[in-house]
């Protein structure tokens, strides 16, 4: 019975696994040489592949902390302490990266939480159908199987790694610490844990989320509120304990977490990194129309992907050259919003929590006001004093007053939980698909083998193909540097000036 159940396991990944490889087409064809982005962005795909060698490097070659370098921006050097560094990436990467090298390496890792995401999508779906409704079989598995495919193959991962985001596409963790925490909080049928094993969900729920935090501390807060949601909104099916499991889960993240957490939150308290005003909070919102607007990824439906990107560039001198103010990475889908709403009326006390959620997400990825086609400003026939246009304030603003939270200034980076409570919804949806299908032609088979179909249709509106690719490769004119003998300083020209919000001259980080 174990040995079959760890097969079912193996064919979902296996599954998983294949259909990443054709949705990243052609990273698999190119895997060696390039790795995802656009070469008409800001290249930040390199500093991602650059994160994975200077970890290594720092560590094992010079034995000096690898959250400060001198390598860059010298003779100052630069601390890393609040940079992206995706953490457990490089973690992932120490073993590899001298069989495998740096290139290889980031692609694997990358079509791995690929694939994490789907199969930790998978396990959510399925736990819950078996723990709300009972089910189980067959349909269940297949419906599990497509709420797992649209969270990992949903159009806003590739987006994000097309633009070489490579933070934002590390997702893996984010439906497995979800898995674990609503274990924790619901408990295992038992009034308190009687073994170590009693003990794992909390365990594992820490684990998770220490893991999702070192490669995006952002995602602590994301997860954070949704824990909060599915506590208030599911705190009638907790289960006596549930307090003592959630500090276990806690004060596990907390131990995980503090080799980096401390160096942030002594740096966060020490200086003034704290920036003020909105930064680029606007521009990085979702628009009303993208939920449903196909991205420019889109083969068939959606813009050109190059012109798009230069059109969002130029959109900052010169507003409304673009559709919307930043790239879509906000997707649902048509089809995907028409289960999630079917589920909805199905299912409604079961699945309130990630309906909540993903009303919820959806609102606050809109950001501090309302922009519907790329504007965000309005006459209303000219309420205002001399026709003044106004905007229309957004419940994201609440945020902007909360300490750590505030720091969050792309609100369209709420799509990793909004896109994971839309799959859950569409996993309910699949499921009664499947049962009634197979109940009317008594063939439960007929059901499962509906459910992957329509979940596999699903995914022709996310298609992201063929996923923009820029050759990692290091430039010819590199091979002088190379082969000098001595350790000097290289200065780049024309030299290329950034912070978090622009670039001043040229730059390109390969």
């Amino acid at each position: 019975m174990k040995n079959s159940r760890w097969r079912g396991h193996g064919l979902v990944v296996a599954l998983y696994f294949i259909v990443a490889l054709l949705w990243w087409w052609p990273l698999p064809a190119r895997i060696l040489t390039h790795v995802p982005g656009s070469a008409t962005w800001a290249f930040d795909e390199y500093t991602f592949v650059w994160n994975l060698w200077w970890f290594r490097h720092a560590l094992v070659d010079l034995g000096v902390n690898p959250l400060h370098s001198d390598y860059i921006f010298h003779p100052l050097g630069i601390d890393l302490v609040l940079y992206t560094y995706n953490l457990f990436n490089a973690l992932v990467a120490l073993p590899l990266l001298d069989w495998l090298g740096p290139i290889l390496t980031s692609n694997l890792i990358l079509l791995g939480m690929t694939v994490l995401s789907g199969w930790g999508g998978w396990l959510l779906m399925r736990w819950l159908l078996w723990r709300t409704l009972g089910a189980r079989g067959m349909e269940a598995e297949a419906a599990a199987w497509g709420a797992g495919a649209l969270y990992a193959f949903g159009a806003y991962r590739a987006v994000y790694a097309a633009v070489g985001h490579y933070d934002m596409v590390s997702t893996g963790f984010i439906p497995l610490f979800t898995l674990f925490f609503l274990k924790s909080f619901w408990g295992y049928g038992k009034a308190q844990p009687r073994s170590l094993r009693d003990w794992s969900p909390p365990l594992l729920a820490g684990i998770f989320i220490a893991s999702a935090l070192l490669n995006e501390m952002i995602f602590g807060v994301f997860l954070a509120m949704l824990g909060l949601l599915l506590m208030l909104l599911t705190w009638r099916q907790a289960t006596p304990g549930w307090l003592p499991r959630l500090a276990v889960a806690v004060v596990t993240a907390a131990i995980l977490w503090a080799p980096v957490g401390i160096p942030v939150l002594r740096t966060l308290l020490s200086t003034d990194f704290v920036l003020t005003g909105w930064g680029d909070a606007i521009k990085l919102s979702a628009d009303l129309l993208s939920f449903t607007s196909p991205t420019a990824l889109h083969p068939w439906w959606g813009p050109e992907w190059a012109e798009e990107l230069r059109q969002v560039q130029v959109n900052g001198v010169s507003p409304g050259t673009s559709r919307f103010n930043d790239v879509n990475t906000v997707f649902v889908g048509i089809a995907t919003l028409l289960l999630c709403g079917m589920a909805m009326g199905l299912f409604w006390r079961v699945v309130r929590p990630w309906a909540v959620g993903l009303l919820l997400f959806l609102l606050l990825s809109l950001g501090p006001v309302l922009q519907i086609g790329g504007r965000y400003l309005w006459s209303f026939d000219g309420v205002l004093p001399n026709g003044q246009p106004t905007a229309i304030p957004l419940p994201f603003i609440l945020l902007h007053y909360i300490p750590i939270v505030q720091g969050n200034r792309a609100p369209n980076r709420f799509s990793v939980v909004l896109l994971l409570c839309a799959a859950v919804l569409v996993g309910y949806a699949l499921w009664w698909v499947a049962r009634e299908f197979g109940t009317r032609a008594q063939n439960g088979h007929a059901g499962a083998l509906l459910a992957v179909a329509l979940g596999s249709l699903l995914l022709v509106e996310q298609l992201s193909a063929p996923l923009p690719l820029t050759d990692a490769r290091i430039p010819q004119g590199y091979d002088i540097v190379r082969r000098d003998p001595d350790d000097v300083a290289v200065l780049t020209l024309p030299l290329g000036w950034r912070n978090s919000f622009g670039v001043l001259g040229a730059e390109n980080t390969r």
